[in-house]
C-alpha cells in the first residue's frame, strides 16, 4: 500500500468524524484496507504524434466499500451494539430504555469524561477492536466503588503485568485476527479487575454486568 496516498482518507473523514478520533478511525481504516487499496490505477492511456496521455485514478467502489462502513460504526454507534449485555432476549435493550438507570459514578467527585478516546466504541487501532468501557483519570490508589447493588464474581488478586514482548506478540495475534480475542481482552488486557453482577433488575430481562479494570 502506498503511504503517501492515504491522505485521500482525510475528504471522507472531514467533518464527518469527531477531529479527537479522526486519526484513531483513519488508521483502522488503513488496517482494514486490502494492500494496493490506495494505489492509483491506469485508467485510460492515449497516444498522440508528439505525445502520450495516462489517466490514473484511484479505486474507489473498493475504497468506499471499506471506508464507509467503518465511518458509520464509529459515528453512529447505537446503531452497532458492541458487546451487549448478556440477555434473555434475542435482541440488545433499546437505548433510550437504558436512560432510566440510575447507577452511581465509580470515583466520587470524578465526572464522566468527554474526550471521546476516553468512552465506549472508540476505535483502538493498536489491537484492532473497539474501547468497551469509560476510562477514568484519577490518582493511584483512588477508591472505586460499584455503580449499583451486585455480587462479586471474580476479582484478579494474583494479576501480573505481562512482559513488553509478550504484549507485542498477543497484539500481533489480534492483527493477524482482525479483532481483539476475548480471553485476551478479559485476562491480559484489562489488567487487575473486579467483576460484579448485578442481576436482572437494572434492565428487566437483560443479565448487568459491570467490570472495574486497569487498578492499582
Amino acid at each position: 500500500m502506498a503511504d503517501d496516498n492515504t491522505d485521500v482518507l482525510d475528504q471522507y473523514l472531514e467533518g464527518t468524524v469527531n477531529e479527537n478520533i479522526a486519526q484513531e478511525i483513519k488508521d483502522v481504516i488503513i488496517a482494514s484496507l486490502p494492500d494496493g487499496a490506495l494505489n492509483y490505477r491506469i485508467t485510460e492511456f492515449t497516444t498522440a504524434p508528439s505525445s502520450s496521455i495516462l489517466q490514473l485514478a484511484l479505486d474507489r467502489n473498493l475504497i468506499e466499500a471499506i471506508v464507509l462502513p467503518i465511518i458509520k460504526k464509529y459515528t453512529y454507534p447505537g446503531a452497532v451494539p458492541i458487546l451487549p449485555l448478556f440477555s434473555v432476549s434475542t435482541t440488545p435493550p433499546i437505548l433510550n430504555d437504558l436512560k432510566r438507570l440510575k447507577l452511581l459514578i465509580p470515583c466520587e467527585n470524578v465526572s464522566v469524561p468527554k474526550q471521546q478516546l476516553l468512552l465506549p466504541n472508540a476505535p483502538r487501532a493498536y489491537r484492532h477492536g473497539t474501547h468497551r468501557g469509560i476510562d477514568f483519570y484519577v490518582n493511584w490508589g483512588t477508591p472505586v466503588r460499584a455503580v449499583a447493588d451486585g455480587v462479586i464474581t471474580r476479582a484478579e488478586h494474583d494479576y501480573k503485568e505481562m512482559s513488553a514482548d509478550f504484549r507485542l506478540d498477543v497484539l500481533g495475534d489480534a492483527k493477524i485476527l482482525g479483532r481483539t480475542p476475548s480471553d485476551v481482552f478479559e485476562h491480559l488486557l484489562l489488567g487487575q479487575a473486579v467483576y460484579i453482577d448485578h442481576g436482572f433488575d437494572l434492565v428487566p430481562g437483560y443479565r448487568v454486568v459491570t467490570i472495574y479494570a486497569h487498578m492499582s
